[in-house]
């Protein structure tokens, strides 16, 4: 995993790295915002209350184990979809599809959208476990990825597709 920022000039440096067309500028989840004025000082802070309650999320997440198979081999929990929640996924895979095979995306943005169904299912995982870990303690188990965790996951593949545009425009223009 790679996490950094980067200049809007250099971005071009990236696309030479990236011209062996092994898919790795396709990987990068980009955040582009919008040029914003240079902020001065603010009071703002994050309470205490947020901050424990921030701890004991991660405190939770971190104490999840894996299940034990007898004769004490590990193995993975596996956590699926409601009904609902593997319909709308399915519903998202599809829109893709149609979106990349009647041409409404551009050379560079199909690789970026074959990679969002993984990512999509990712974050669907990521925000079901963070709702949990959420949760007042005491629920049985992680139960199961909701419809509400795909219809946001959604929302995160299609901000960092927009950024990704605004990036592969700019490569363009570099």
């Amino acid at each position: 995993a790679v996490l950094g920022g980067i200049q809007p000039d250099l971005l071009d440096r990236l696309e030479a790295e990236g011209s062996r067309e092994d898919g790795f500028l396709s990987r990068v989840l980009f955040c582009y915002p919008a040029e914003q004025q240079f902020p001065g000082w603010s009071d703002v802070a994050i309470s205490e209350e947020l901050e424990l309650e921030w701890s004991t999320a991660l405190g939770r997440l971190m104490n999840l184990q894996p299940v034990v198979l007898e004769g004490g081999s590990e193995r993975p929990r596996v956590i699926h979809f409601s009904e609902a929640a593997r319909q709308a996924f399915k519903d998202y895979a599809n829109h893709l599809a149609e979106e990349v095979n009647t041409g409404q995306v551009s050379p560079q943005m199909i690789a970026v959208c074959a990679k969002m169904k993984a990512y999509g299912a990712r974050f669907a995982l990521i925000l079901r476990l963070l709702r949990w870990a959420t949760e007042p303690a005491g629920q049985e188990g992680e139960g199961i990825v909701e419809a509400e965790d795909v219809a946001k996951a959604i929302r995160l593949c299609d901000y960092f597709r927009s950024h990704g545009t605004v990036v592969y425009r700019h490569l363009r223009e570099s």
